[in-house]
């Protein structure tokens, strides 16, 4: 069985790395699989990188871009399911867990937004969880912490 596949029980329904087929790359210069530093260190030092990961409404399709440079996309076949973790709660909070500032979507005529109430939900909070907070100060924005172990045995 292919390691890259982790979803579902290790029942090769998702995959993690861009080994995994289905990524469409469309920009060549950026090298996937490739070292990305500055990286960040467990409960020291943070690295950020900039990146949007926008669903195409139409298509189905998740597309990839690195600060304003499309890189590619997912075929929205490919995800039947959203399924997250890190490795670390989200209780665990900045520095530790997975951390997203700045969230909002894109409304009806295309313009980025983060009214409204975002509730946070996940499938199995034994395996995976989400917080979601707010800092009216304007530094993180509405942001959010997510992660967890992912598939054991406390997740069957």
């Amino acid at each position: 069985m292919d390691s890259n596949f982790q979803s579902d029980g290790y029942k090769n329904t998702g995959c993690y790395n861009i080994q995994c087929l289905g990524f469409v790359q469309i920009d060549r210069s950026f090298a996937f699989g490739g070292d990305v530093k500055p990286v960040s260190i467990y409960n020291e030092s943070l690295s950020e990188i900039q990146f949007v990961i926008k669903k195409d409404k139409e298509s189905g399709n998740w597309w990839l871009a690195l600060v304003d440079k499309i890189l590619g996309y997912w075929p929205g076949a490919l995800f039947p399911a959203t399924e997250m973790g890190s490795g670390h709660f989200s209780r665990e909070g900045y520095g530790k867990a997975s951390y997203f500032q700045d969230i909002g979507y894109y409304n009806g005529i295309r313009n980025f937004t983060v009214e409204g109430n975002l509730i946070p939900y996940a499938t199995k909070s034994s395996c995976y969880d989400v917080q979601i907070a707010e800092d009216n100060k304007g530094f993180d924005g509405t942001h959010f912490y997510n992660g967890g172990p992912g598939f054991s045995i406390d997740c069957l």
